[in-house]
């Protein structure tokens, strides 16, 4: 989900079959010709996080990095990656999120207007691990750590085998913090 010009590409395993999905037009031409230089078979559909244009249930494994920071509505996106899961399927994932401390908080939710704007639209200030628990995948691992001075998570979550009902999206970003973001 979100895969940029492919900067993720030469770290997967050769033998998995891998779809992609961009909605930026001009990113989404650079990771084809990216693609085609590293001489790799991908998939590449462009596509929004919160309509994915794939059956249900038909992934093993959903990647995402430093997209649900950017989405317009990651409550949406994560309930497409439930749908289009596998029961047991994985979503692995690396994103910026909100720090913890109650001062730096409110300093990313201050800073989050001006943030987005210069930076792709990324929001510091999104509680990233509660927004996947409530889409009703389960958190298997998640670290937090930080990157050149900002908040991230690191892990995986998987949909339960025996798949819950289908949850509709709904924001959390005013919920209390959390260890996962």
């Amino acid at each position: 989900m979100g895969a940029g010009v492919g900067a993720n590409w030469p770290y997967l395993p050769g033998d998995i079959d891998y779809v992609g999905i961009e909605p930026d037009p001009y990113m989404f031409g650079r990771a084809r010709k990216r693609a085609a230089s590293l001489g790799r078979e991908f998939t590449l559909e462009q596509a929004r996080a919160k309509e994915l244009p794939f059956d249900n249930e038909s992934f093993d494994t959903v990647l995402v990095t430093f997209t649900l920071c950017s989405v317009q509505d990651p409550a949406r996106a994560l309930s497409e990656t439930y749908r289009v899961l596998k029961p047991g399927g994985a979503l692995l994932l690396v994103e910026h999120v909100r720090p913890e401390g109650q001062m730096s908080g409110r300093l990313a939710d201050a800073i989050t207007p001006a943030w987005r704007r210069v930076a792709g639209g990324c929001h510091p200030n999104r509680r990233t691990g509660l927004m996947i628990a409530a889409a009703g995948l389960e958190i298997q691992e998640m670290t937090r750590q930080r990157v050149n001075g900002l908040p991230m998570i690191a892990g995986t979550a998987r949909k339960p085998l025996q798949a819950r009902r289908a949850r509709s999206p709904r924001s959390v970003d005013s919920k209390p913090g959390s260890a996962f973001g």
